[in-house]
């Protein structure tokens, strides 16, 4: 895991996969606030790096 999500965690966010890169070649992973869920960024990475 990236330490920019373990640090999302840590502050209480949670985050979901929306695209796995399996075909686009490029992970994107929601980044969602701690309290009700809301999508607030995207984190962009070649599958690899995670």
């Amino acid at each position: 895991m990236s330490t920019a999500l373990r640090r999302w965690e840590l502050f209480g966010g949670s985050w979901r996969v929306l695209d796995d890169g399996e075909h686009s070649g490029e992970m994107v992973i929601a980044l969602l606030r701690c309290d009700g869920g809301e999508q607030v960024d995207e984190l962009r990475c070649p599958p690899q790096r995670l």
